[in-house]
């Protein structure tokens, strides 16, 4: 017998959320997003299906991503490593883009047999935080999870804090 798990309610705060049981819609907003993925079972329900570097999803921008502190967390379970000196395996992005407001979550290849997950934003200039140990292995699903204060970036596997590094620059809101 299978039992089925449900996710809890949203938490207050919650400006977005993508689960795959809503295909292509955000459920805090309602609105529909474009996407280059597929839907199938995931760890709990449904989920998208990107194939490595070539899927993503596009939401339309909202003030409500506006952010000065986030926490940004998914499921993923990736086939295989990132290539060497190509950009890093997308988790979630806010329009990482010169001269605007912006941030992404990443996974990042690190060795022959080593991830590490990345953030990365811009305000007068690109900062970049890598966890360290995080243990990331193809085939293997994790929770993963990264929250940024203006102090401090902290990252999380599987409800575990990995690690903490400080965060040089904080996050801009577009005017």
């Amino acid at each position: 017998v299978i039992s089925v798990a449900h996710c809890e309610p949203p938490v207050e705060g919650l400006v977005a959320w993508f689960p795959g049981d809503s295909p292509y819609i955000e459920l805090v907003s309602g609105r529909a997003f474009d996407a280059q993925t597929t839907i199938g079972p995931g760890r709990i329900g449904n989920a998208y299906y990107f194939k490595n570097s070539d899927g993503f999803g596009i939401f339309p921008d909202t003030n409500s991503l506006d952010l000065t502190r986030l926490t940004m967390e998914a499921w993923i379970q990736m086939d295989n490593y990132p290539p060497f000196g190509t950009a890093d395996w997308l988790i979630v992005e806010k329009e990482l883009a010169r001269d605007i407001e912006n941030y992404g979550f990443f996974v990042h290849r690190t060795g022959q047999t080593s991830m590490e997950l990345h953030l990365q934003w811009f305000n007068k200039g690109y900062s970049s935080v890598f966890s360290i140990g995080s243990g990331l292995k193809p085939r293997i699903p994790y929770h993963v999870a990264v929250t940024a204060d203006s102090h401090n970036v902290r990252f999380y596997v599987n409800g575990l804090l990995i690690n903490t590094e400080p965060q040089q620059r904080p996050f801009t809101v577009d005017n």
